[in-house]
Order: structure tokens, then C-alpha cells, then sequence
């Protein structure tokens, strides 16, 4: 009995697996596990399935009783930081592959609502198939990303139609704030339509009146979002850019210095003074321009070394001017020289440039030429 009662407390014992240690956190191997005073130790056998579940096995011991069957045992923490991982690569691939499909309508929309403005602005060394820009531009309202453009040839155009072609540099655009860049280029006008317009143009501006180009191109731009540069995506561009008229205000030569003289013609330097109010800067050298009187009379032409109209006051030196008798304006050339010389002051009209320019034809302007007198000490050197 007392065998038989001993023998039903083992079996209780063992059938009643909740006395055993719970060593859950232990995910190497289970040893020294006892039972029933500590005569054998039970070894718990794992095997990975997977990387958030192990499989275990039980000894021979559990075998015997019917439980020697492999378990998954699956650890809810080591899923939830696969599954946050898994979630949030997959979350941005997803972001990226949306984006990436709209992003050409994005870009597009950026650079359509954004604005060019003119900080400064300069014509220089106008040829007669070219003129070279010296500007410092901004673009604002260019959208909330950061994104470079590429360097491309935009055109220049005047009223819808294409005056010229020049290059374009890259340009890095700060998300929210926009850009300030340089752009010194080269206008190239190779068509007799082209050098049209921009004498049409250049009229007008030296009239006094603004006038709007635009800049046309396709360059490539590469936003960057969080510091990721998404792929480049080519975009249209095209920006009015409004030149202000730049007209001489009170022009007038005061220093008429007289160097040589003969039966048809004579020589001096002027000096003319005047005032611009404008922000454009022109630049041009050996400008040559011819000179009429009030009753529309050629009298000779001016060679300007050095040309320039800055915004304030202006005053051009080393003008080399000759006046030409002809049998067409004898009569004007006289009455000119002898006024001139009893200190009459008398009005010129002055037209040109007259070499073969893309700004040929652009300027009219009437001025005042003093006469010579005791104020005028410099009429003859």
C-alpha cells in the first residue's frame, strides 16, 4: 500500500506540469531542471522558426507521457519591433513610389507659380550679332523644397517671338525662401528677325519705356526632400523679366574743346552731361553717333570711346566729334560755327548708334550745346 500510494504521489507529481520552474526568459537550453528529489535533470531542446518564434522539443522523459511533441513558441515583443520595422520601410517605399508619380506635376507647379526679379541688371558690349547680360536675379515663391536646376540654353523673347538664345546656369533653390543668382551670359541673335526685335526693344527702353522679355527653357530639376534627391525631372520654364526704360534726362554739352579745323569740317571732344532714372546699367564702347540739327540737317557724327548709362548722374568724356560741311547743309554748318562761337547756345539732336549694332537706331535724344564764352574758357586748346 504504502509502494502503491507512493507511486500515485510520483505520477500526481509529474502529471501536474505547472511545479515545474517557468524559465520562459532562459531561450538558450533549460538544465539542472529537477523533479522528484533532483535524480535526473531535464533539458528543454529549441529550434529557431522563425525570427519572433522558436521551436521546443521535450526530453524522453515528457516523451513517456505523451507530450513529446515540438512546439512554436512565439514572443509577442520581438513581433511587434519586426512588424514597426517591416511597417515602416514598407510605409516609405510607399511614400516614395506616390511621390516619385506626382512629383513632375509638383515640380511643374513650383516653378509656374514662382517669380523672377531683377536685383541688377546691365547691357554690356553690344556687337552686331550680340550682347552679353550682367544681372543678379531672385526667384521667389518656388515652392517648400529645396531643389537644384540644372544648367541649360533658354531663349530670349520679345513680344511671343524669339530674339536670341543664351546659356543658363544651375541654380540651387532653397525650399520657402528661394534663390539670388548671377547670370552672365551671352546673348546670341543670329536671325535678321531677331536683331529686329531687340532693336525694337532697345528703342523703347532707351525712350524711356519698360518693356517685358521672357525667359523660355526645359531644364532638368532634382528636388530634395529631407535630405533624400529624388530623381530629376525636366520642367518648363517661362519667366517675364521686366526691363525699366532708361531715357536721358536734360542732356546738354557744356565742354565743346575744339583740336583742329579746315574749310569743310571740324574736329573736337565733348563732354555730355545727364541724368538717368533707371536701375539698368548700358554699356557699350566706340558707339558711334550721328548729329542733326533742329531742322532734322546732318552736321557730322560723334565717336563715344566709352559708353555708359548708370542710374544717377552721368557724364561721358572723350567724345570725339566732327562736324562736316556738305553741299547739303553749308548754309546749317555755317550759321552752327558762328553761333557757337558768339556763345549762342544751340540744340542738337543726337541719333544711333549708327555702326552696325543690335542696339543700332535705339537712341534720339535732343541736347543743349552751350555756346563757347568767358564761361566756357575750353572752346579752343
Amino acid at each position: 500500500m504504502t509502494d502503491l500510494g507512493q507511486t500515485t504521489t510520483e505520477h500526481s507529481e509529474l502529471d501536474n506540469l505547472s511545479t515545474l520552474k517557468n524559465h520562459s526568459d532562459n531561450i538558450g537550453s533549460i538544465n539542472n531542471l529537477e523533479e522528484n528529489g533532483g535524480s535526473q535533470p531535464i533539458s528543454i531542446k529549441e529550434l529557431k522558426c522563425g525570427n519572433c518564434c522558436y521551436k521546443r522539443g521535450n526530453n524522453e522523459d515528457y516523451q513517456q507521457f505523451g507530450s513529446g511533441k515540438d512546439e512554436c513558441i512565439c514572443r509577442p515583443r520581438y513581433i511587434c519591433k519586426w512588424c514597426c520595422g517591416i511597417g515602416t520601410v514598407c510605409a516609405l517605399l510607399l511614400i516614395i513610389i506616390i511621390f516619385a508619380g506626382i512629383l513632375p506635376a509638383v515640380a511643374q507647379s513650383s516653378m509656374d507659380n514662382a517669380s523672377l526679379i531683377q536685383v541688377y541688371l546691365s547691357m554690356i558690349n553690344p556687337t552686331k550679332d550680340s550682347i552679353t547680360m550682367n544681372s543678379t536675379l531672385m526667384i521667389v515663391n518656388a515652392g517648400s523644397f529645396d531643389a537644384t536646376m540644372e544648367a541649360t540654353t533658354a531663349t530670349l523673347l520679345y513680344g511671343g517671338k524669339e530674339v536670341g538664345k543664351f546659356e543658363q546656369p544651375k541654380v540651387t533653390i532653397n525650399g520657402g525662401t528661394g534663390s539670388t543668382f548671377s547670370l552672365l551670359t551671352q546673348i546670341n541673335i543670329t536671325t535678321a528677325s531677331g536683331k529686329a526685335l531687340f532693336q525694337t526693344m532697345a528703342k523703347k527702353i532707351l525712350n524711356g519705356t519698360d518693356v517685358t522679355i521672357t525667359f523660355k527653357a526645359k531644364p532638368k530639376l532634382q528636388p530634395k526632400i529631407m535630405g533624400i534627391n529624388f530623381p530629376k525631372v525636366s520642367v518648363n520654364l517661362n519667366k517675364d523679366l521686366v526691363i525699366p526704360g532708361s531715357k536721358m534726362q536734360q542732356p546738354y554739352i557744356r565742354n565743346f574743346s575744339v583740336k583742329s579745323g579746315g574749310n569743310n569740317f571740324t574736329m573736337g571732344y565733348a563732354a555730355i552731361e545727364f541724368s538717368i532714372p533707371s536701375s539698368l546699367h548700358i554699356f557699350g564702347q566706340n558707339v558711334k553717333m550721328a548729329i542733326y540739327d533742329t531742322h532734322n540737317l546732318s552736321l557730322g557724327y560723334s565717336v563715344i570711346p566709352k559708353m555708359s548709362l548708370i542710374p544717377g548722374y552721368n557724364k561721358i568724356e572723350g567724345a570725339q566729334t566732327w562736324l562736316i560741311e556738305t553741299k547739303y547743309n553749308n548754309m546749317t554748318y555755317l550759321r552752327f560755327i558762328k553761333d557757337y562761337i558768339n556763345g549762342t547756345n544751340q540744340v542738337l539732336n543726337m541719333r544711333g548708334p549708327i555702326n552696325d549694332l543690335v542696339i543700332s537706331h535705339s537712341i534720339n535724344q535732343d541736347l543743349i550745346l552751350y555756346g563757347c564764352s568767358t564761361t566756357n574758357p575750353s572752346c579752343y586748346e
